[in-house]
């Protein structure tokens, strides 16, 4: 009895002992204990007890088993099954077109030709960006009739293809004056050309950093006369798009040429604003020169050129511009202004200057003598220079025609201070030599006016000048091979 064991003890004893070898010996009296049997054994009826850790191992490795003897689910995509071939070759491509168009579309919205077009179509040119030190601007009625004639009629005419040019002296307003005349006109690109530029391609790449606001002498991709022919075709069909019934509208381009320019620049950019406005007709063009003599560089071509002369300021248009400085302005000094007008200048530059220096003198009277000291100064050794270069023509090239400016200046005070230029051919050398001297800062005495072909004094200033300077010393001691000098009047015209 004591010695036989009952079924249920038996029962008992194979279950610890199975438990007690699925832990380890570190835990192993924890296998006796209740909940250590309850949480680790688990009787399945029919069959032996097995350890829950290696039952769920075994479960595991079924499952897995199990997957990877089963086919793959295939998952519906939008082009199909994830699996078919075709769909997969077909998303491919969709997705590199997508990546390609997006490309695309980001290229092109940055692009300097996008940009371009974009810019021009609604540009207007900024006056007050044109004003030296926030001038003034005085209305000239000739010069704005002839301006707004010129963008009113030619430049957006499609049918006319206009390269204007617009010259005077240094300081008459001659950026100002385009700039009112263009105010109110929509597509305007005002560029200007700095520096020594090798190739149209320099200039055309000016105008481009100008319209999208980029300093001008940025570098940039290369822009020929296509490219920037198809630039100027953009900006045309954006404002046609917005504006439909405005056929035939074109941009307008103001390309300034500095003061340092020298005549192969100036004939570079004619010949690159030529190439876009004659043989594409995809503008108009206004090229604002730096001086009067500046012409010269340019082939004339009356038929498709049009010329506008920027001179000095009458005395009714000096008297409303001093109003504006408000210098001179008082009954007193008043009287004063025709001082400055007679003796020394009329010019937009000077009349400044004189403003300028009023504000902070003490005397007006004071400040008035010295300008007008000061300019008599200037124009006598503007003069004498002249006078200089006259004695050595007369010397190498005696009774031939060239540089004689005495016979010139001489003819020309006895004329009232001017001269039409084909009653000087007999002893002057062409408008090409003369425009040479003439350019140069020590010999601007003399301006030879090309849209009337007329000579005058540059200032009145150097008029006086020539006066006291050419005297009667003139008359017998000095001969260029010409006969007998002009007789000078008694005072100055």
């Amino acid at each position: 009895m004591a010695t036989r064991a009952s079924a249920s003890q038996l029962w008992l004893a194979l279950c610890i002992a199975a438990s007690s070898q699925a832990l380890p010996p570190s835990r192993f009296g924890s296998a006796f204990s209740p909940h250590g049997i309850a949480a680790r054994i688990r009787l399945v009826p029919g069959r032996p007890p097995v350890a829950v850790q290696d039952a769920e191992r075994r479960a595991a490795r079924k499952r897995a088993r199990l997957l990877m003897q089963s086919p793959p689910i295939p998952a519906k995509t939008l082009f199909g099954k994830m699996f078919d071939p075709a769909s997969a070759v077909i998303g491919a491509v969709v997705t590199a077109v997508t990546v390609k168009a997006v490309e695309m579309v980001w290229t092109w919205y940055f692009s300097e030709r996008r940009r371009f077009a974009s810019t021009v179509a609604g540009a207007r040119i900024s006056v007050a960006a044109l004003k030296t030190n926030a001038l003034p601007y005085v209305s000239r009625g000739e010069i704005d009739g002839q301006l707004q004639q010129l963008v009113g009629t030619r430049l957006v005419n499609p049918k006319i293809n206009t390269l204007a040019f617009v010259f005077g002296p240094r300081g008459g307003g001659k950026s100002t004056s385009v700039a009112h005349a263009l105010e109110n006109t929509t597509g305007v690109v005002f560029a200007k050309v700095s520096g020594d530029p090798k190739c149209a391609e320099d200039i055309y790449r000016s105008i481009v950093n100008a319209a999208i606001g980029v300093p001008p002498n940025t570098a940039g991709p290369t822009v020929d006369e296509a490219t920037m022919t198809r630039y100027l075709r953009a900006a045309s069909a954006k404002y046609r798009k917005r504006h439909p019934d405005a056929v035939g509208w074109r941009p307008t381009i103001v390309l300034e040429l500095e003061t340092s320019s020298s005549a192969a620049t100036v004939r570079l950019a004619t010949q690159a604003m030529k190439g876009i406005v004659w043989d594409r007709g995809a503008c108009g063009a206004i090229l604002v020169l730096s001086d009067a003599h500046t012409m010269y560089s340019i082939t004339s071509d009356s038929g498709r050129h049009t010329y506008i002369w920027v001179g000095d300021f009458t005395e009714e248009e000096a008297d409303v511009y001093l109003d504006e400085l408000g210098a001179l302005s008082d009954d007193r000094s008043r009287s004063r202004r025709s001082d400055v007008y007679a003796r020394s200048t009329t010019r937009a530059v000077g009349l400044s200057a004189l403003a300028s220096e009023l504000k902070t003198a003490a005397s007006a009277e004071a400040v008035v003598d010295r300008f007008v000291r000061d300019k008599a100064l200037l124009a006598e050794a503007r003069v004498t220079n002249l006078i200089s270069v006259a004695m050595d023509a007369a010397k190498q090239r005696r009774g031939e025609r060239g540089l004689h400016f005495i016979r010139l200046m001489r003819a020309m005070l006895v004329n009232g201070g001017t001269l039409a230029a084909r009653d000087a051919r007999d002893y002057l050398c062409t408008n090409q030599e003369i425009a040479d001297v003439l350019k140069l800062l020590q010999h601007h005495a003399i301006v030879l006016n090309t849209v009337d072909d007329v000579f005058v004094f540059n200032t009145p200033a150097d008029r006086l000048a020539a006066h006291a300077l050419l005297g009667e010393a003139y008359d017998d001691d000095f001969d260029d091979g010409f006969g007998s000098m002009p007789a000078l009047p008694r005072s100055a015209p």
